[in-house]
């Protein structure tokens, strides 16, 4: 595997000013008066951060920690509250190939690793596979197979990033995943029955240790979306607020939409007003993710001493971390060529 090209604080200035990515970004006001309850909320984000990290143990400041970096609010903020508590922290990015999207979610991201001085890995899905994510997808539907691009996307970044991540001898590896996400992810399991899949969730995920697997964690594990997003513009970090383009055959959009249902049942029957629903609603998630870490040690202990769900085999491809012959990502690519 090649060596990782490094960003050491060069930003494309031509690229910038001839607008290769036109992606539309809300522009941070630069006018804009913190008030006293910006500034609670603000002190008060931070504490639920440096609280879960402290909590669940989930790295030291003697540790070397990659933050998985796409350029997008979670992990800019991540990146960015690690880097004021003093961790030692570097930053990678896998481009996924969602064009403008993805090009202009990480100029954002050099830019910001430039001002606070953080070391930038970058790879691809091209630089590694030949293919984005969109054309893995659509190959595959030409050719009857229904994986939907969330699943595809996170099979292949988790492969590329193994491999970096590795070489680059982190000891963790932090990702932007918030309370939507986890919350989410938690009852698409459950609905599902898959357990063994809920048992790898939580703040820090996986049920089995190998040499190959280096930790994943969440510090913004119980912040809610709207939380990372008033942080993100109060903070005025210049990053893309939308959805992803790829996303809308996402399965955790059905749990997404049945959450703003009972959303809009609360704020009709219990509570009246906006404000307080507003209050209200991202206890829900908070609330689902408070029980699950309770029952979360049972279910590891569960599953990591069942055998069927415990054995790691190396792919006879690659050699990455797999539970059978060929790993996932593996299998994708070779459908697509």
């Amino acid at each position: 595997m090649e060596a990782l090209p490094v960003i050491n604080n060069k930003i494309n200035n031509k690229q910038l000013e001839l607008g290769v990515c036109e992606l539309e970004i809300e522009e941070p006001t630069s006018s804009l008066l913190l008030t006293d309850e910006d500034v609670q909320f603000i002190t008060s984000f931070e504490e639920k951060v440096k609280s879960t990290i402290e909590k669940y143990s989930l790295f030291f400041k003697e540790d070397k920690i990659l933050v998985a970096a796409s350029g997008g609010k979670d992990s800019t903020v991540a990146l960015y509250l690690l880097w004021k508590l003093g961790y030692n922290i570097e930053a990678i990015n896998i481009d996924t190939g969602l064009g403008e999207y993805s090009c202009q979610n990480t100029i954002n991201l050099e830019i910001f690793c430039k001002e606070h001085n953080i070391k930038l890995h970058k790879s691809s899905f091209r630089d590694a596979f030949g293919f984005g994510t969109c054309y893995i997808r659509d190959v595959l539907a030409e050719k009857g197979f229904d994986l939907n691009s969330c699943t595809i996307c996170g099979v292949i970044r988790r492969v590329i990033m193994n491999q970096h991540i590795r070489k680059l001898g982190a000891d963790k590896t932090v990702t932007g995943h918030n309370a939507d996400d986890e919350s989410e992810a938690v009852m698409m399991n459950f609905f599902r029955n898959n357990l063994n899949i809920a048992a790898r969730q939580g703040p820090t995920s996986g049920i089995v240790k190998h040499e190959l697997f280096v930790p994943r964690v969440k510090p913004l594990y119980f912040c809610t979306v709207k939380e990372i997003t008033r942080y993100s513009k109060l903070k005025k970090f210049k990053v893309h607020y939308g959805a992803c383009p790829c996303s809308a055959d996402a399965y955790r959009n059905t749990l997404r939409q049945l959450f703003k249902e009972i959303e809009a049942d609360n704020a009709s029957s219990d509570l009246g007003s906006r404000d307080q629903h507003s209050r209200y609603f991202p206890m829900i998630k908070e609330n689902i993710l408070r029980n699950f870490v309770n029952i979360l040690p049972k279910l590891k202990q569960h599953y990591s001493s069942t055998d069927n769900h415990n054995k790691i085999n190396a792919c006879n491809n690659c050699g990455e971390p797999t539970k059978n012959q060929i790993c996932q990502a593996c299998n994708i690519i070779a459908l697509v060529k």
